[in-house]
């Protein structure tokens, strides 16, 4: 009778965790199915969504086995995305608005920006409006500088180190990233590149600027194609291979495993804890003022 007393006041904290496993659990698998990759690698994602969503699933929820190769433990993220969550608000409220997406949205443009420049070269090579040997790395060196620096600004906002090893890592990978800035020269190369292809084929100013217009819309027609359409292709080979029963069977099981052992009679939760804490100290409580009585 005492256990199931115990079990129905330890019950609120069992259904909020059951209820955490089961959204948390749809968000994240659905996310992985319906996003392609370049969007839950983005750094805006990452902050506002991947993270606190790791929080609900892992700690708040107690499934295991679905972030296996999380470089930061959940707890050690917790702490530090509360840290961070004082910064954002602090920064709010003296100037109106969240620096962390300002630099996290900088990365992804950057992460983005570098991947259109390396399709729009080979279009550009491809219809001889590039020399074969033309390298433009310059630009995506320049690019990618923006893309870590804005990224390890964002993550130090958004979960900011608090050890000092931490600390001194951080701040050594800031001071890497911000040396070494892009070479002007390499850029005024490209740019002859470009006139003397145009010499070359006899082209005008305003014919090389359409050629090239065209060159970019195919660029972001092969970037739609290659990240979005091969995505999702290869996602629904993914399930076909598998099947559908065998598919949500699979991704299922950590989460009915931690459904069952929050709704387990014998599962121990932490208003358990503070019951029977609360009781021994009931009891030590009593034993000293039945002392303190019979020594008078």
């Amino acid at each position: 009778m005492r256990r199931w007393r115990r079990y129905l006041l330890s019950f609120p904290e069992r259904a909020l965790r059951t209820l955490a496993v089961v959204l948390g659990g749809i968000l994240y698998e659905l996310s992985r199915v319906a996003l392609p990759d370049f969007v839950r690698r983005s750094k805006l994602y990452e902050s506002t969504v991947s993270r606190m969503l790791r929080l609900v699933v892992e700690l708040l929820g107690g499934v295991e086995g679905v972030y296996v190769a999380e470089p930061i433990p959940a707890t050690d993220l917790l702490a530090r995305k509360t840290a961070g969550n004082v910064v954002e608000l602090a920064s709010f409220l003296a100037v109106g608005w969240s620096p962390l997406w300002l630099l996290a949205a900088a990365a992804d443009i950057a992460g983005g920006s570098k991947v259109y420049l390396r399709a729009l070269e080979s279009e550009l090579k491809r219809v001889r409006l590039l020399p074969r040997e033309t390298d433009v790395s310059s630009v995506e060196e320049l690019l990618d500088r923006v893309e870590t620096t804005s990224g390890v600004l964002a993550d130090t906002i958004d979960v900011p180190p608090v050890r000092l090893a931490d600390v001194r890592a951080s701040w050594t990978a800031l001071r890497h990233q911000a040396t070494d800035p892009l070479h002007a020269g390499r850029l005024a190369a490209l740019a002859a590149d470009l006139q003397r292809v145009g010499r070359q084929e006899g082209r005008s100013l305003q014919e090389l600027a359409a050629a090239l217009s065209l060159g970019a819309a195919r660029a972001g027609l092969h970037l739609g194609s290659t990240y979005v359409v091969d995505y999702y292709r290869h996602a629904l080979r993914t399930v076909a291979a598998e099947g559908i029963d065998v598919y949500l069977r699979r991704t299922g099981q950590p989460y009915a495993r931690s459904v069952a052992g929050h709704l387990d009679p014998a599962h121990r939760t932490h208003t358990d804890r503070f019951l029977l804490a609360g009781r021994r100290l009931i009891r030590r409580l009593r034993r000293r003022l039945g002392r303190f009585l019979g020594r008078r």
